[in-house]
């Protein structure tokens, strides 16, 4: 009975864990679109800055309600500093400027190279049980879906567009460094975290947006506003809480795979919404990463986990 009821909670974890997955590659599909057209009229460093000031007082506000409380400032906030450039400062205006070159739906293949870097660094380092097979053998078939989708044509030439999706590239790296350090912060809840990281996040950014971007001097759109507003409240706000919920129950390897079907979401939403071409090897290739996620996605036999780093 014992046992029963055990795989009844696991197949409910394991549910809610691919709900929360399906859920942020949602979020962060679209939020690509809504990059592209913030930076419009907004620079990338004062999009970024903003997005992440207003995305840290809604949670703080939320925490608060909670009746939670941030750890006093010193070295417990040592994490969030390199969480807060790593997932958020770095990332966020790499995208935007990158975008300002590129499709959203390229930026978000691109940055689906995320899942293959957090695993090298889970792994490296023994953070996480070690990779079944078919976990390993879903990331790879993966990897090729996104080779497949840029395809030698989308990289042919040299210059600023090759520029922007080399930064793309860094940006994914930045961003699988996040998911490594949040595994480490497991005794703070999803929303301490969130708060922690996003207002470093906007510490960092507030300034380069003051030198470089002279933000009073702008004349923003009321459309590049908007999606800023949205990218704050729910593609940094909502989607930081699932986020590092996820990686608490689930992992960061499980949690990375969100990088495989958010190219999915953003090449959709950039051909419907924005008119970018979706051509039949782009229809192809997405259809490779999804098998590759549910191949990843799937358990192996438990495996005893690795002493902690």
């Amino acid at each position: 009975m014992a046992s029963t009821a055990n795989l009844g909670e696991r197949h409910v974890r394991t549910a809610r864990s691919a709900y929360l997955l399906l859920l942020l590659s949602l979020i962060w599909g679209t939020s690509f679109l809504l990059i592209k057209v913030s930076v419009e009229t907004i620079p990338p460093f004062t999009a970024g800055a903003a997005r992440a000031s207003l995305a840290a007082i809604v949670l703080y506000g939320w925490l608060r309600l909670r009746g939670e409380r941030m750890p006093p400032l010193g070295r417990a906030w040592l994490p969030f500093l390199a969480l807060g450039v790593a997932s958020n400062a770095l990332p966020f205006a790499i995208i935007g400027w990158s975008e300002q070159h590129v499709d959203s739906g390229l930026a978000a293949i691109l940055i689906a190279l995320m899942p293959l870097f957090t695993v090298f660094l889970l792994q490296l380092t023994g953070r996480e049980e070690r990779m079944s097979v078919s976990r390993l053998a879903g990331i790879a078939v993966g990897l090729a879906g996104v080779v497949v989708l840029v395809g030698p044509d989308a990289l042919g030439g040299f210059g600023t567009q090759v520029w922007a999706q080399i930064a793309l590239v860094v940006a994914a790296i930045s961003y699988a460094v996040g998911i490594f350090i949040a595994t480490g912060l497991g005794r703070y809840s999803a929303a301490v975290k969130s708060v922690g990281t996003l207002s470093v996040g906007a510490l960092y950014l507030i300034p380069m947006s003051l030198i470089f971007d002279s933000p009073w001097n702008l004349a923003p759109s009321a459309l590049s506003v908007g999606a800023i507003v949205l990218l704050a409240v729910v593609a940094t706000a909502v989607a930081a809480i699932a986020y590092f919920h996820l990686i608490a129950t689930a992992g960061g390897a499980y949690t990375a795979l969100s990088g495989y079907l958010t190219p999915v979401v953003a090449v959709a939403a950039g051909a419907v919404l924005l008119g970018e071409d979706v051509s039949a090897r782009a229809l192809l290739a997405l259809a490779i990463i999804l098998f590759g996620v549910a191949l990843a996605g799937r358990r192996g036999r438990p495996q005893a986990l690795a002493p902690p780093a």
